[in-house]
């Protein structure tokens, strides 16, 4: 029996006789519902929960949903609590008389931990510009915060934390002192939160939130944008369902199966590559002959005695304070790189470098107050990082430590102390390691890796690693930018719109940060 019924003449022994209109339209009927059960994945039984896009992103614009669905607390065993996430979903603009069936899955933000950003107040259109391009191509997107993180609920954030590093950051202190203060504020933490079972909080919990939201939509097409953190979701979420996107973009890759320590070490190598940048351009070595020596200079300078500086900023009552850092050279380090995960940070950090070696101490304040804001924001996850750290990135920086037997011994006394701790921090956390995400196959998908070549934290190794799990890819560094390099370039975005629509001119490689733009 064929799978069609056929909608051509029947053949009559002695004539051709073609069926009447009426009997036409009938089959045609039944053509289109027999197709429709064949090829259709059954969608999930998950309903959205409407909202009004003010609450999201301040403004209701005609061709945006908002809404929160219910998902399982843990999708391996289903029977288990629901917890709720918010999903925005932005209709295609090229055409208002018909639906797209082609998406685009944003799967949260950075972190782990970090929030997409609903519930701020935008000016009208901000919030959704970055996508407009993609909008403009025919594609819906489907934005989501990731579980745990922004408008999620529960939301695992630790104002334990935050009071902490406030604590700390005002006064000088030991790392000995450091550890202990950020040890007590998580054993506090991991007791507030016990009861909203922290361990089924992970990338591979993550995963499953967003395929069950896709197959809950009625698209026939999927790729999907992860960005930092967000890149391991996109991965694990290939790892459950090999075909769940046609096509992937992961920009400032984390791979899944590669960890290397952070340190003060590799936090001074990641700020080094913008002065090194500096250096090649002869505008900003111009300005600044000596940038790499008064660099140098200045962390030795708060080594021995920290710089103070003092920031105006609003605390999470929304009174206006003034306090006061005490700036060593970790802290130094951290805030440099803190600011160098944007193209304007990097403009930034010669000019800044400069003054502080001058001895203009105010200089410091803009990247402090940064550095500050992104520490106290009690939208982000803390204790979201914590499980992903514990259960499946700690595995994979012993690994790296394991496999380079030298690595410890050319790391300082205080990087040593506090990757010492790291174990005892995730035994008062409480979590089992349990990473279910180590690649077992090449993921098919057609892909592009985009970084930027000063990205504090991506490294080439982090590119290559994530690479090695893809069968089909091009990877593009992105000259003189920092992280997060589609969200920063127009000309990325213009790329990726392209590789999304399979143009001839989907090449990145082009697109490169304006290097004069040092100030």
């Amino acid at each position: 029996m064929p799978l069609f019924l056929t909608l051509e003449p029947v053949l009559i022994p002695t004539q051709l006789i073609s069926p009447p209109k009426q009997t036409r339209y009938f089959w045609l009927f039944v053509n289109l519902l027999i197709a429709l059960l064949l090829f259709t994945r059954p969608a999930a039984a998950l309903e959205l929960e409407p909202v009004s896009c003010a609450d999201f992103i301040n403004e209701s614009p005609p061709r945006v949903t908002c809404g929160f669905v219910a998902v399982p607390l843990d999708h391996d065993n289903p029977k288990k609590p629901l917890i709720r996430l918010p999903v925005l979903i932005a209709h295609s603009t090229r055409s208002l008389m018909a639906r797209s069936e082609n998406a685009i899955l944003i799967p949260g933000a950075g972190g782990p931990g970090a929030a997409m950003g609903f519930g701020y107040q935008y000016a009208p259109g901000e919030f959704l510009a970055p996508y407009a391009s993609l909008l403009q191509a025919g594609f819906d997107v489907v934005i989501m915060d990731q579980r745990g993180a922004g408008l999620s609920s529960p939301r695992l954030s630790c104002h334990e934390t935050i009071i902490s590093f406030e604590r700390l950051i005002v006064r000088e202190r030991t790392v000995d002192e450091e550890i202990s203060q950020y040890e007590q504020s998580t054993r506090l933490c991991r007791e507030r939160l016990k009861s909203l079972g922290i361990p089924y909080f992970d990338t591979h919990q993550s995963a499953n939130d967003f395929l069950a939201v896709m197959d809950s939509l009625a698209y026939r097409w999927w790729g999907t944008i992860a960005t930092s953190y967000a890149t391991a979701i996109a991965q694990a979420m290939l790892h459950i369902e090999p075909d769940a996107f046609q096509r992937v973009v992961l920009d400032s890759p984390v791979p899944l199966d590669y960890q290397k320590p952070l340190t003060l070490e590799g936090t001074y190598d990641a700020v080094k590559k913008s002065i090194t940048l500096c250096q090649t351009n002869k505008k900003c070595t111009g300005r600044y002959p000596a940038l790499a020596k008064q660099f140098d200079e200045v962390i030795a300078r708060a080594k021995a005695k920290p710089y103070r500086t003092t920031i105006n900023v609003v605390d999470n009552t929304y009174n206006s304070i003034r306090p006061t850092l005490v700036v060593d050279d970790a802290t130094l380090l951290s805030i440099f790189a803190n600011a160098v995960y944007s193209n304007n940070g990097i403009a930034a950090l010669p000019a800044t470098i400069d003054s502080l070696h001058k001895g203009r101490i105010r200089a410091l304040r803009p990247f402090a107050q940064d550095y500050w804001y992104q520490s106290t924001d009690n939208t982000y996850a803390d204790g979201l990082n914590l499980t992903v750290h514990c259960k499946e990135r700690q595995l994979l920086e012993d690994q790296y430590v394991k496999y380079h037997p030298d690595y410890l011994a050319s790391l300082s006394i205080e990087s040593r102390q506090v990757l010492a701790t790291q174990p005892q921090l995730c035994r008062v956390w409480n979590v089992k390691t349990d990473n279910q995400l180590l690649p077992q196959q090449r993921f098919k998908p057609t892909t592009l890796v985009l970084a930027g070549s000063l990205d504090p934290v991506i490294s080439n190794e982090d590119i290559s690693h994530t690479t090695d799990d893809f069968s089909r890819f091009t990877a593009t560094v992105i000259s003189g930018a920092g992280h997060a390099v589609w969200f920063q370039s127009e000309c990325v975005r213009d790329s990726v719109v392209s590789f999304f629509t399979e143009s001839q001119t989907n090449d990145s490689s082009h697109c490169q940060v304006d290097l004069p733009a040092f100030k």
